[in-house]
This record gives structure tokens, C-alpha cells and sequence, in this order.
């Protein structure tokens, strides 16, 4: 009867780690389209979508092609978007980042910020295509800026969330 090297409190640690940690903190993140700020025009970025891109960047194997579907949803359940749009750009994005994995040589934090940038723009324009009722196209550029500000500040949390995760 072996016990393993790992005691039952590591082994929790593990998984909580390794498993939990980044879905549960995509998840949180995609909530705070629930913040209680009152304005004629949206100002959140995606944040959901961002934290999601910042673990992909930060362990390019870490998620399953998969696994864009379960946080899509939850993400469009959470943010009123229409329902599959998050899943199937979610799916789509870690497609097209496992294609361009194998096609660049090398990779610093102006490369992801610059992609992470550019995929939540596109995701913030076909998220305002796939509405019925289309506003100004303008309505969305306090999203994009803010989401251009916000999105190493964002990637610090989630490297910092990556440094403490093991640890419990």
C-alpha cells in the first residue's frame, strides 16, 4: 500500500493548481460584466476574454481546443451576448493561437500584448455585428481603449495568480 510522494494536502494543491485556479479565475473575471456602473454606453472590456488569453499566453498547452466552449458559455450567459457567439470565438481563438504557435519563432510581451489587443477588438466588433439592434460603431471604442490600458495590468494578476498557484 503505497502512499505516493505526495501528501493528501500537496495533492489538493495540485489540482487546485494546475486545474481549478485558471478556470475559476476566467470565470470571476467574465462576472464583472456585472459591475454596478450605470452608463449610456458600455465601457468594460471583456475581461473574461482577456484573462482567458492572458493563461493561454502565459502556458500555450494549458488549455484544451476544447475548453472554449464551456467559457464561452458561461461567459455569454454571464454578459448577455448572444449565446454561442463566446463559445465559438473562444474555440476559434485557441485554434488560430495552436496554428500560430508552430509559425513563430520567438514570442515576447509586446507580441501578446499586441494579439491579445487585436482578438479582443475583433471579439468586441463581431460581438457588436452579432446584435440586433446595431449603435454607433463609436460606442465601442472606450472598450477597445480600455482594454488596450488594461490588458498588461491584467497580465500581471493572472502571472501573479500562475506564481501562487502551486502554493497553498
Amino acid at each position: 500500500m503505497s502512499r505516493g510522494i505526495y501528501s493528501e494536502h500537496e495533492r489538493f494543491a495540485l489540482i487546485w493548481g494546475a486545474r481549478i485556479a485558471p478556470t475559476i479565475s476566467t470565470m470571476i473575471a467574465s462576472m464583472f460584466a456585472w459591475a454596478p456602473f450605470v452608463t449610456d454606453m458600455p465601457i468594460m472590456p471583456p475581461f473574461g476574454l482577456m484573462v482567458f488569453l492572458c493563461w493561454r499566453f502565459l502556458h500555450p498547452t494549458m488549455w484544451p481546443i476544447w475548453v472554449g466552449l464551456p467559457l464561452g458559455l458561461f461567459d455569454d450567459l454571464v454578459s448577455g451576448h448572444v449565446i454561442g457567439a463566446g463559445m465559438l470565438s473562444w474555440t476559434l481563438m485557441l485554434m488560430l493561437f495552436d496554428w500560430l504557435e508552430g509559425r513563430i519563432v520567438w514570442r515576447d510581451w509586446m507580441f501578446g500584448w499586441s494579439i491579445g489587443v487585436t482578438t479582443v477588438t475583433v471579439y468586441l466588433i463581431g460581438a457588436w455585428m452579432l446584435t440586433p439592434i446595431h449603435p454607433s460603431i463609436i460606442t465601442l471604442l472606450p472598450q477597445i481603449l480600455l482594454a488596450i490600458l488594461l490588458y498588461p495590468l491584467v497580465m500581471h494578476v493572472c502571472a501573479a495568480l500562475d506564481n501562487r498557484r502551486f502554493r497553498i
